[in-house]
C-alpha cells in the first residue's frame, strides 16, 4: 500500500471483485482504508481496463495514483493506469506485447513521466524498459476543445454520443500527445489516446434519465504540453418524441348554407378516435366521442381532435357553420294609429333570397275584442325570384253611447219631471183668480222644462266623464303592426 496525502492508505489486491469467465474470483481491485481500518472499495476492474493489478501504486505530483496491471486492456498484456483519490480510473495505456507484457510497479521521473519494465514482450519477447509521459513535466499551454454529435437524443436511446476532444498548443508549434478523459460532470466515462491532435470516445446514454448533462474532457498533457479541461458542453436526455395525429377534417367545410346539413368528420390516422365539441370550448379527449355524422341546422362552431395510440393529440380543428335567410320581410308603414270605427292597412313584402321559392303565410293575433285583422292575400309564393306582397288591413268597431254611466245629465229629466207637479199645485191655489190661464201659463212652462231637460240628456262636454259617441280625443284605439313568418 501507499499512504496518500490525504492520510489514508491505498492498495491493490490481485484478484476479487466479483466471479468472471476466465477469472473465477475476479479481475482484481483498487481500496481504500483508513488508519482506524475502514475499507472502502474504489474500483472493480473488468479485464477490459485491466486485470491482477501490481501492487505498489505511487502518489503522482498531481495527487492522483499511478499503477499497472499484469493483464487485461485491448491486447490483454497489461495496462498503465491513473485513479483519482475518488476512484475514477483511467487507462493510460494497453500493452499490445510488441511493446512489452505485464508491466510492473512505476516510478516517477523529476521531468513528471513515469518509467517501468515489463516481464515479457518485446522485441525478443524478454520484456521492455519503458517511460510513460502524461504531461505532469510539460509546461507549454495547451487548449481543450469538446464537441458532441448529437448533442440531444430521446430517453433510453443507445446512441451513440461521440464525444471528440481536440487538443493543440495555446501558442506556437507542436502536436500534443497523451490520453483524453471524458466525464459526465465528476463521473469518468471514458477514455481514448490523442492521434494528431484529436481523440474521439463513443458513449452509449441509455442509462441517463430525462434531463441535462455538462460534459467536459480533460487532457492528461505530456512531456511537452501540460494538461487543460475543456469547456463544459451540454447533452440534452429528452423525452420520446411521438408522431402527431392527423388533423380531422369536415365535410362539408366550413361556410354559410340555406339549409340544415350532415357533417361528417373524418382523420386518416389509423385507429384515431375523434373527440368533438360544438359550444365554443376546445375539444379533449374527455369531450363527446365522434360517432355518427352531425346534423347542424343552426349556426354553430364544432371544434374536434384526434388522438391514436402511439401517438400524440393532433391539432385542433374548427368549422363554422351558418345559415342565409331564405327571404327579406319588409313592412310599411311600421306602425297604425286608428280611430274607433276606422281601418288601417300594411304592406307586407317578401323578397326571396338564394333562390327561395316557397310559400311564405302570414297571420295576425294579440288584438283587442273589437279589433279584427286580415291578409290579401293570406299567403304569397316568390315563383319568378321577384318581391311579392300580401296587405293587412285591421278594422275597429265605433264605441257604444250604451256604455256610458250616468251622468249630471240625468238630473235634468228628474227635474222636469217636478215641474208638471209643481205648476198643478200653483195652479189649484190661483183658481179663484184667472184659473184658467194660470193653468196655461204653468203648464207650457212645465213642456218647456221638460223638453230642455230631455234635450240636454243628449250633449255634454267632452270634460265629462259620462259622455259618449265619437270624440276622437276619447275614442281612438292605436294598433302596432307586428307578423309571424312559416314557410
Amino acid at each position: 500500500m501507499v499512504q496518500g496525502s490525504d492520510g489514508n492508505f491505498y492498495g491493490t489486491t490481485r484478484a476479487g471483485g466479483g466471479t468472471q469467465t476466465y477469472y473465477p474470483y475476479g479481475y482484481g481491485t483498487i481500496f481504500r482504508i483508513t488508519s482506524s481500518g475502514t475499507l472502502t472499495t474504489l474500483y472493480i476492474f473488468s479485464e477490459t481496463d485491466g486485470s491482477v493489478p501490481t501492487s505498489g501504486m505511487i502518489q503522482g505530483t498531481d495527487g492522483n495514483f499511478y499503477g499497472t496491471t499484469e493483464g487485461g486492456g485491448t491486447e490483454v498484456d497489461g495496462t498503465v493506469f491513473k485513479m483519482t483519490p475518488a476512484g475514477t480510473l483511467i487507462t493510460l495505456h494497453s500493452f499490445d506485447g510488441a511493446d512489452g507484457s505485464a508491466p510492473q510497479r512505476l516510478v516517477q521521473a523529476t521531468n513528471g513521466a513515469f518509467y517501468g519494465t515489463t516481464v515479457g514482450g518485446g522485441v525478443n519477447g524478454d520484456g521492455t524498459v519503458f517511460s510513460l509521459a502524461i504531461g505532469l513535466g510539460g509546461t507549454s499551454p495547451s487548449t481543450t476543445i469538446l464537441g458532441l454529435s448529437p448533442a440531444s437524443i430521446t430517453v433510453g436511446s443507445a446512441g451513440p454520443v461521440v464525444m471528440m476532444a481536440t487538443v493543440a498548443p495555446a501558442s506556437g508549434n507542436g502536436t500534443p500527445t497523451g490520453a483524453v478523459a471524458f466525464y459526465n460532470g465528476s463521473n469518468e466515462v471514458g477514455t481514448a489516446s490523442l492521434s494528431g491532435g484529436t481523440a474521439a470516445f463513443s458513449y452509449n446514454p441509455n442509462s441517463l434519465a430525462i434531463n441535462t448533462y455538462q460534459i467536459t474532457a480533460i487532457y492528461s498533457g505530456d512531456g511537452t504540453f501540460a494538461i487543460s479541461t475543456s469547456s463544459a458542453q451540454t447533452l440534452t436526455v429528452a423525452a420520446i418524441s411521438l408522431p402527431t395525429t392527423a388533423t380531422p377534417t369536415f365535410s362539408p367545410a366550413s361556410g354559410t348554407y340555406s339549409s340544415a346539413q350532415t357533417v361528417t368528420i373524418t382523420d386518416t390516422t389509423a385507429g384515431a378516435t375523434i373527440y368533438f365539441t360544438n359550444d365554443g370550448t376546445t375539444p379533449t379527449t374527455s369531450s363527446a366521442a365522434y360517432s355518427a355524422p352531425i346534423t347542424v341546422d343552426s349556426t354553430q362552431t364544432i371544434n374536434a381532435i384526434a388522438a391514436a395510440s402511439g401517438y400524440s393529440d393532433s391539432a385542433v380543428a374548427t368549422a363554422t357553420y351558418s345559415f342565409a335567410p331564405d327571404y327579406q320581410l319588409a313592412v310599411s308603414p311600421s306602425s297604425l294609429t286608428i280611430v274607433a270605427g276606422q281601418s288601417g292597412t300594411a304592406m307586407f313584402t317578401v323578397t326571396p333570397l338564394n333562390g327561395f321559392s316557397s310559400q311564405v303565410s302570414f297571420s295576425c293575433n294579440g288584438l283587442p275584442s273589437e279589433a279584427t285583422c286580415s291578409f290579401d292575400p293570406p299567403s304569397v309564393t316568390p315563383s319568378t325570384g321577384s318581391p311579392i306582397s300580401s296587405t293587412l288591413t285591421i278594422t275597429t268597431g265605433a264605441a257604444s253611447a250604451a256604455s256610458r254611466r250616468p251622468g249630471a245629465s240625468s238630473h235634468f229629466l228628474n227635474y222636469a219631471l217636478l215641474i208638471p207637479g209643481l205648476g198643478m199645485i200653483i195652479g189649484v191655489g190661483a183658481r179663484r183668480k184667472r184659473a184658467v190661464c194660470g193653468l196655461s201659463v204653468f203648464g207650457m212652462l212645465a213642456v218647456v222644462a221638460l223638453v230642455a231637460a230631455l234635450t240636454s240628456c243628449g250633449s255634454s262636454t267632452a270634460g265629462n266623464p259620462g259622455s259618449s259617441g265619437t270624440h276622437p280625443a276619447r275614442n281612438k284605439h292605436s294598433y302596432c303592426v307586428g307578423y309571424d313568418e312559416r314557410h
